[in-house]
């Protein structure tokens, strides 16, 4: 063969291997693109162009990676090229169902619910993703041929060991992430999540103990609704002192609302504030090191043990996945459960919130008693997708592509936020429950708050929210509102409400309030939980808030800890909250 066509056969065998690269970005639609473009964009961080660098390297390595094991000797390419169709086909798979693919949630609801993930979930999808993996095994098995027949012979053993150093790296960013980053070549994605999600699973999964007490008054209301909305800040509230506009609605003094002011959340973590508030374990029991907020009743348990039919509203996630450190078991004991985003796919992302709407009216109109728990959409980032295009009511704002922008833009599209997700949906909620005719009371709080581009502490390292340490003061700041129906509860909500508790009380109060709504007797939640929003002469612990790793312990648990600074991820903090010194910087 001469020069010329020894050329020509070198860029054939390189093209094909380049079309073996392109081929495993093409499997999850070229996400490496989004990513690293969120990477840039990302003002959590002192180095985004690094990180998108490391990121879009790591992936190519990856990939690269998978190209010369099935471009190597046949035993090697052989052993390869079966199982990275049979890890293909698992991610198209989950992609066919969730539009997202094989992510850390599905490895780790593995390990949570085998048997419903290999038989139920199956069963049940099979429609959805047979043609999917069906074409994936086509076009795969096509381009393995060409590969096996025009790919470049790699005999060396040393070529070995690129897999080995890609994979390593690969392992590492996922650590390092805690799993947040795992957008890569499928056949590495998936046994290396499985592997960070067996590392990091629930260390206790079995049945709650049950209720340490029991109902033994009449009810304040027939039917309780706990809203935990997300990332909104409580000062960011026109209301509490935030742009008016905010909140027309709930600053027109509507009848029947009850406003506590700006509260301080629990933790600045979703996962820990909604298991707390779930389980009501007080601050001082943290960090958990004995686990009791993975064992003890919570409040469904509660609730049902009063005679509420109770029901979880999930409009955050997809799949059946459990939420934010919930368990199978804990979803098996809820009468209802909606998961929004799988009953209605392909929706804006402005509107999953408001499909609750119509499932609480009927959980409130068909039964005696009911207790629904919704956890909402809300304010999370990126804001510009979270209100729709006719309610941009604050401007200039984010364009609906940007995940960030300058100070004003993203503030106004966090106001725009607030408006849709607070004001709006609880005007309408309120006309819902109260064209029902029922006695209903509503709690409303957030997870946590949020830091926005502009305010104090700029100048450290900061996410949203969820910082570990020493996290800055919005983070915690949320709202709490009640909000009752019916002549019998308003009553009862207007004789316990006590101005005197306005901007002093904190979410751990939440859990007792709803115990006490249900029936039991403020003597018998006083022993076991925090006061109550009811108790308004009760002492009560300074306010403070919960950061970094709830347990205390990293490895074995699957909790997000922190993922800018991996030596830390062992601690729990416990954070003062002051509403005079978040006041003293002038926050807007």
């Amino acid at each position: 063969m001469n020069a010329g066509g020894r050329v020509r056969e070198m860029a054939l065998r390189g093209s094909v291997a380049a079309l073996l690269v392109l081929g495993l970005a093409a499997l999850d639609r070229f996400e490496v693109v989004r990513i690293a473009a969120f990477q840039l964009g990302r003002n959590d961080t002192q180095r985004p162009l690094l990180n998108a660098a490391v990121y879009v390297a790591t992936y190519l390595a990856g990939a690269f990676a998978i190209a010369v094991l099935l471009l190597h000797r046949p035993l090697v390419r052989g052993f390869a090229a079966v199982l990275a169709l049979a890890l293909a086909c698992v991610h198209v798979g989950f992609a066919a169902v969730n539009a997202t693919g094989f992510t850390h949630h599905e490895a780790a609801l593995f390990f949570t619910d085998a048997a419903a993930f290999t038989t139920d979930a199956l069963r049940f999808f099979l429609p959805r993703f047979a043609l999917p993996v069906l074409a994936t095994v086509a076009i795969s098995s096509a381009a393995l041929w060409v590969a096996a027949h025009w790919g470049p012979r790699l005999r060396s053993w040393l070529w070995l060991l690129v897999p080995v150093a890609a994979f390593a790296a690969h392992q590492d960013l996922i650590a390092r992430t805690s799993g947040k980053v795992y957008q890569f070549a499928a056949p590495i994605r998936v046994p290396l999540l499985t592997v960070w999600a067996w590392q990091h699973r629930l260390p206790h999964y079995a049945e709650r103990e049950a209720p340490q007490i029991a109902p033994s008054e009449p009810p304040l209301a027939d039917h309780i609704v706990l809203i935990v909305d997300e990332s909104v800040n409580g000062h960011s509230l026109g209301i509490n002192g935030g742009p008016p506009d905010t909140t027309p609605w709930l600053g027109s003094r509507p009848e029947g609302v009850w406003n506590y002011g700006i509260a301080s959340a629990i933790s600045n973590l979703s996962s820990s504030s909604n298991l707390l508030l779930q389980t009501g374990l007080p601050i001082s029991a943290f960090p958990d090191r004995d686990l009791r907020s993975l064992r003890v009743a919570n409040v469904f348990a509660y609730l049902a043990a009063a005679g509420y039919h109770t029901a979880f509203i999930n409009a955050q996630t997809y799949s059946d996945q459990p939420p934010n450190l919930m368990t199978g078991f804990d979803l098996e004991r809820i009468d209802t459960v909606s998961r929004l985003r799988e009953e209605h796919r392909g929706l804006p992302e402005s509107e999953f919130d408001r499909r609750a709407l119509p499932v609480m009216r009927a959980l409130v109109a068909e039964h005696p008693r009911s207790f629904t728990y919704l956890l909402k959409t809300g304010a999370h980032l990126p804001y510009a997708d979270k209100a729709p295009e006719d309610q941009q009511h604050f401007q200039p704002a984010l364009a609906a592509w940007e995940v960030s922008g300058d100070a004003v833009r993203t503030r106004n599209s966090y106001s725009n936020v607030l408006l849709w997700t607070v004001d709006h949906f609880l005007a309408e909620l309120s006309r819902e429950l109260a064209a029902t005719g029922r006695e209903v009371l509503v709690i409303y709080t957030s997870d946590h708050g949020q830091w926005l581009p502009g305010d104090p502490d700029a100048g450290r390292l900061l996410t949203p929210h969820a910082t570990p340490v020493d996290p800055p003061m919005q983070q915690a700041s949320v709202p709490l509102l009640l909000l009752a129906f019916g002549p019998r509860t308003r009553a009862a909500v207007g004789q316990r409400f006590d101005p005197r508790l306005v901007d002093r009380v904190s979410d751990f109060a939440i859990f007792p309030t709803v115990l006490q709504a249900a029936g039991y007797a403020a003597t018998d939640t006083r022993r076991l939980f925090p006061p109550s929003l009811f108790d308004p002469d009760a002492a009560r612990e300074p306010r403070a808030f919960l950061s970094g790793n709830i347990f205390a312990r990293e490895g074995e648990y699957y909790v997000l800890t922190n993922q800018w600074n991996p030596d830390l991820g062992s601690a729990c903090f416990v954070n003062p909250f002051s509403l005079e010194a978040l006041r003293a910087k002038q926050v807007r």
